[in-house]
């Protein structure tokens, strides 16, 4: 074959791969998408309430939804989520909206305090290098940025959240539940077991490499979930969650222990011969008896008991009592006793019982 047949054939085949090839497209990401940017609340003439508040969330384009993270705002957690808004005119509960070309509306749920309200939202959107930036617009046309609230505490105001939504790169987020709730009752000798649980989050495809628990910085379990013994008083319990790749996050909660059930206490009299409880003496052969005290409680081992015997007669006017000071003696023509008795345990939570000693057939 020629060399100048051989080339044109070189020549061919290179064209029809190059026609066969797929042709290149751009990567757009699905899934949720991490939000982060800032967070303010403008009054009805436009003045910043909060300043430029940083804010994380989720945004997810394909479930049509968005989610802030809670902001503390006068003293309360400010709640938002909602619903995302493509181009075009919606009529909702709390307002109309139109979303245009190249924009993305959302009908926001607001929750603050024992308030729950809606309100709109629009942006408009651009490619970035780091994501999808969303700007707030004033979509209610009175000069101000973002959609003046109709319902709820702040009528006349104004939410604006401007953000990039992107990839995140591969992290974590924990919280902390407990079971039970984060103050807990003593429930065995000088404090209780408890059990909390890490809420692990896992960003930009990171996997979980560890969680560690801490109880007043010492080390106490590992795992997602955890059990351990808390002491009776308050705690910090801290969860460190860490991925494969290093990256850290933890969170730390306040833990208490407390004791707010008394003791509990039995009193009686018990025959010093047969060892048996008494409540009625009928016969001669009974006289000596023993004061029985005791008590227990659930956190305190060692609770304190003490009692009081009062005798229990019926007084009339003349009637002579013989009093012995010397001998501490009082003879009195009782028909009964009364034994009262009171424990304390260490938390300071008083029982109290009592019981009845009959005299005579």
């Amino acid at each position: 074959m020629q060399p100048r047949t051989m080339l044109l054939r070189t020549w061919h085949l290179l064209v029809l791969c190059l026609a066969l090839a797929p042709a290149a497209r751009a990567v757009t990401p699905t899934g949720p998408l991490a939000v982060n940017g800032t967070m303010d609340i403008l009054d009805p003439i436009g003045r910043s309430v909060l300043g430029a508040t940083p804010v994380t969330g989720t945004l997810d384009a394909s479930a049509g939804t968005v989610t802030f993270d809670p902001i503390m705002f006068f003293g309360f957690l400010f709640k938002v989520n909602g619903t995302l808004l493509g181009p075009g005119q919606h009529n909702t509960p709390v307002g109309q909206i139109t979303v245009g070309a190249g924009q993305m509306g959302a009908l926001l749920n607001v929750t603050w305090s024992f308030n729950k309200f809606q309100a709109l939202i629009l942006w408009q959107v651009t490619q970035g290098p780091a994501g999808q930036r969303y700007k707030t617009l004033d979509s209610d046309g009175d000069g101000i940025p973002g959609h003046a609230f109709t319902t709820g505490p702040f009528l006349g105001f104004s939410l604006a959240y401007d953000f990039v939504a992107g990839v995140s790169p591969p992290g974590v987020k924990v919280a902390i539940d407990v079971a039970g709730g984060n103050l807990q009752e003593c429930s065995k000798t000088g404090g209780s077991d408890v059990t909390a649980t890490a809420s692990v989050q896992l960003l930009g495809g990171a996997r979980l490499g560890s969680v560690q628990w801490f109880l007043d910085g010492q080390s106490v379990a590992t795992g997602r979930t955890a059990q351990f013994f808390a002491a009776l008083g308050t705690h910090q319990l801290e969860a460190l969650a860490t991925t494969a790749g290093g990256v850290t996050d933890s969170n730390r909660i306040q833990l208490i222990v407390r004791d707010t059930r008394p003791p509990t206490v039995k009193a009686g009299f018990r025959d010093r011969q047969t060892g048996q409880l008494v409540t009625n003496i009928a016969n001669r052969n009974v006289e000596k008896l023993v004061v029985d005290l005791s008590a227990t409680d659930v956190c305190d081992a060692h609770p304190q008991v003490s009692g009081v015997v009062s005798p229990v007669f019926g007084v009339r006017n003349g009637d002579l009592i013989r009093i012995k000071p010397d001998k501490r003696l009082v003879r009195l023509p009782t028909s009964a006793l009364e034994l009262n008795a009171t424990a304390k345990d260490a938390s300071g939570n008083i029982g109290r019982t009592s019981t009845v000693l009959h005299i005579g057939p």
